[in-house]
């Protein structure tokens, strides 16, 4: 949490107003958030880590607004949903603006989508409303290495992320039709979000990435500015 913003001076009978400042940095993910280890690894933004931030902001009645500072290339479709959906819950009790960093794209867009505002630099890349999976075979590599693998799957589509079996037709349907889901949601949530017709974001979507200045022409952010901007924004909401 970002205290006393605005260097406020205590009266001694009640706490300053503050500003939650919460960051969404690296790839979006299940679980709790990491920095790199000793020996290397990546930054990544745990949905259980800001789920967690985000209900302490919410809750706490010296917290006037919620800032989050997105800089994140996307990650999980279900992770990023949930964070979604914690900063709907956010933006009952007090106002949410979304300041991006240098890319807010594909997930990183997800979240931001729902803020009562969102900020962007010129060159801030985002959008990329979209969604794709796949996985890698590694059977052919197992038997160069003549490495025999064995599994024992109970359920027709047990082994469906198994790296080490291909998709059959109706295993590829099942995937196709989860992807297309998640689209169709992704979109929902970008439609609600920013106010736009659904065709309209579908002329959006597709995986196009925008420029913040573009971004800004097409609806996609409010403001063109940067950390400090969205503060000052925050501070008037609040």
């Amino acid at each position: 949490l970002e205290r006393n913003y605005g260097h406020q001076t205590p009266s001694g009978w009640k706490h300053n107003s503050e500003i939650a400042l919460i960051p969404i940095t690296g790839m979006i993910t299940s679980g709790r958030s990491q920095a790199p280890g000793l020996f290397g690894g990546s930054l990544n933004a745990g949905s259980e880590t800001i789920i967690a931030q985000l209900e302490e902001a919410a809750d706490d009645s010296n917290v006037k607004a919620i800032v989050i500072r997105v800089d994140s290339p996307g990650g999980s479709a279900f992770a990023s949903d949930q964070i979604w959906r914690a900063v709907e819950l956010a933006k009952r009790e007090k106002p949410v603006i979304v300041s991006m960093g240098g890319v807010a794209a594909s997930g990183g867009y997800y979240v931001a989508a729902g803020a009562d505002r969102i900020f962007a630099e010129d060159t801030t890349i985002t959008g990329s409303i979209g969604v794709y999976s796949g996985k890698f075979n590694l059977s052919g590599l197992a038997s160069m290495l003549h490495v025999n693998i064995e599994t024992d799957d109970r359920g027709k589509n047990a082994g469906l992320y198994s790296s080490f079996t291909s998709w059959d037709d109706e295993q590829r349907k099942k995937m196709e039709d989860n992807v297309e889901d998640t689209y169709i949601r992704f979109k929902t949530v970008v439609s609600e979000g920013r106010s736009l017709p659904m065709e309209t974001v579908e002329t959006i979507a597709q995986g196009h990435v925008w420029s913040g200045t573009k971004a800004k022409e097409i609806g996609l952010v409010d403001n063109i500015g940067g950390l400090f901007e969205a503060i000052e924004y925050a501070k008037e909401e609040a």
